[in-house]
């Protein structure tokens, strides 16, 4: 409990008769206690953490002040507990470019917006419009509370956006649940390749999905445009995605151009760019997309039915992103659409692939284990291919083919069509061994999610949609409870190989 306490919130000293409390007319408390979530690369954004959660385990300190903003502002800036212009929606340069004759001799330019700008329909930043927010949420709160505030502590987790667009979870939301769907195909010219457009080229009344984060996204979000296409077959379907995206979904035939962003670069001046003429389609699960090479939050959809912290328990990541997006609850087998140019495998015997390194270092079996079983596979008369960033079996046996950072993810998809059997975590190579209808074995280490700060790992999740969704061509190893992926033995996965391709 210790541990748990100390990992999620931080002190600050006790306040002194002289000190000044803060800009808001709050009683003096014996203890400042604040929430900070920190995603990945400890990209900072803050957070209020749960008030009834917290003293229900806590009683004793039930005189805690829950404003952190307080805190920051008086001790945290000072002690450098927090780098205040790192926050993703405060812009510093920005409000001092803006309102500079107005600031005066404040020091600190958030002090002087939470007390007097946002009166005066400030905007901490480019990216939080303080009078939209008033106008569309101000029914919902205090209106003596800052807007940017309420955003930071309550909104954002109710799907309350910083600055105007259209999501498709606002006109439309549905609570259905599709299993099927037609293979359909938009556009049917030989060679279809979907062009790399700019923020400009996006026509009005399309439909751009935004999907943020990892290449199996990309592969498991198929069908969300072929539902998309099928149900509006006039309007255009386009995309915002991240180049190494871009080379898994530049032959879908139901889309219509794909805007590509950097992943170094802040995205939400596109968003910002192609919010007049689009309506959003949101995927995002947890709010937290890369921005500037860091795990930033950008919004959440109104609609909440499944989050990091729930949805690997109940269901697959493409029902997870349809239904937060506020489409009927997909549960489809993906397509993966390829060039009509078929790559031939040289590969004369029988194959089995196997990816070994998935990014999430907590999937990530060993390269003691993977060898051992790529020696077991070959000793049966079975080739060993593997594929991946960087080679993590080590074997000189003449039958292993190291083709690691040799393959297009096409390639790589027809390589897997013809083989006997994909081995590996849960990865894009999972998804595309999936879209192919290929027997598989997943070695399923934990998984981490995020919500609100709240992290849980998951240990049984089931990823994909369709027949692996359903059990159908792939077994599952999964470590004990409380174990980590290590647990699985050599032994486990000849077992479930052995189910499939015997």
């Amino acid at each position: 409990m210790k541990n748990f306490f100390c990992s999620r919130f931080f002190y600050g000293h006790e306040l002194s008769s002289l000190e000044e409390i803060s800009t808001f007319n709050s009683p003096k408390h014996k203890f400042f206690l604040f929430y900070i979530n920190k995603p990945v690369n400890y990209h900072i954004e803050f957070r209020i953490f749960d008030c009834e959660f917290f003293f229900g385990l806590y009683d004793d300190l039930n005189t805690a002040i829950i404003d952190h903003w307080i805190h920051f502002l008086h001790y945290g800036r000072k002690t450098g507990h927090v780098k205040f212009e790192k926050n993703f929606y405060f812009d510093e340069k920005y409000y001092l470019q803006q309102y500079n004759p107005d600031i005066g001799n404040h020091t600190c330019f958030f002090e002087h917006y939470l007390k007097e700008g946002w009166k005066k329909n400030y905007n901490p930043s480019a990216f939080f419009d303080t009078e939209f927010y008033i106008k569309k949420y101000s029914s919902n709160y205090n209106s003596e509370l800052c807007p940017f505030e309420h955003f930071l502590k309550i909104g954002f987790s109710k799907g309350n956006i910083p600055f105007a667009f259209r999501q498709y979870s606002d006109l439309n939301l549905s609570y259905s649940k599709v299993s099927t769907l037609p293979v359909f195909a938009s556009h049917n010219e030989p060679n279809y390749i979907v062009n790399s457009i700019t923020s400009e080229q996006i026509e009005n009344g399309s439909f751009t999905i935004f999907l943020p984060l990892g290449l199996g996204d990309a592969v498991a979000i198929e069908p969300i445009y072929r539902y998309l296409k099928i149900t509006y077959p006039d309007r255009k379907i386009y995309s915002i995605l991240y180049k190494n995206q871009y080379e898994i979904c530049k032959f879908n035939r139901n889309c219509d151009g794909i805007v590509i962003v950097d992943k170094n670069k802040d995205i939400r001046p596109i968003l910002r760019e192609v919010a007049g003429n689009t309506v959003i389609v949101n995927c995002v699960i947890n709010g937290i997309t890369i921005v500037c090479g860091q795990s930033s939050f950008l919004w959440h959809n109104s609609e909440l039915k499944y989050l990091p912290t729930t949805y690997f328990d109940k269901q697959n990541l493409l029902s997870a992103m349809s239904a937060v997006a506020g489409l009927p609850e997909l549960d489809v087998q993906p397509i993966f659409w390829t060039s009509d140019t078929q790559n031939n495998c040289s590969i004369s015997c029988p194959y089995i692939v196997i990816h070994c390194a998935s990014a999430d270092k907590k999937k990530n079996w060993g390269t003691r284990k993977y060898t051992e079983l790529a020696y077991a596979l070959l000793s049966k008369g079975y080739c060993v291919v593997e594929i991946g960033v960087d080679p993590i079996i080590c074997c000189d046996h003449p039958n292993y083919h190291n083709l690691t950072s040799k393959l297009s993810f096409q390639e790589i998809y027809n390589l897997i069509k013809e083989s006997s059997l994909f081995v590996g975590p849960d990865s894009v190579f999972l998804h595309l061994s999936n879209c192919a209808k290929q027997k598989a074995v997943c070695i399923a280490g934990p998984v981490k999610g995020f919500f609100c700060g709240h992290k849980k790992f998951f240990s049984n999740q089931l990823p994909c949609s369709g027949d692996y969704f359903i059990g159908k061509n792939i077994e599952y190893c999964y470590p004990p409870k409380r174990k980590n992926i290590n647990s699985i033995s050599v032994e486990d996965v000849l077992e479930k190989i052995n189910k499939l391709v015997d």
